[in-house]
């Protein structure tokens, strides 16, 4: 399991707490006397959503280091690569 995968995963799990802490278990508002309950679930998606968003960027600038690396080594390839893309 990756840690985006893991952090998903805590995400549906925080989600399934909120809800059941909500009317009607919609998760949309909290139940009468489950309001601390709620937000605290609320928090931990919203804190969790960031999260994943920062892995998905680190993924991201990840895979332009490496294809700048690939560019340095073998700059024909990636030339070819691209000429292949402009004529489609």
């Amino acid at each position: 399991m990756t840690r985006i995968e893991a952090v998903r995963e805590a995400i549906r799990e925080m989600e399934k707490k909120r809800r059941a802490a909500s009317v009607n278990h919609a998760g949309m508002k909290a139940e009468e006397g489950m309001e601390e309950e709620y937000e605290r679930a609320d928090e931990a998606v919203l804190a969790l959503k960031e999260i994943c968003q920062a892995l998905q960027v680190e993924g991201v600038k990840k895979s332009i280091a490496q294809w700048q690396r690939d560019l340095i080594e073998d700059p024909e390839s990636v030339k070819l690569a691209m000429s292949d893309l402009e004529s489609r």
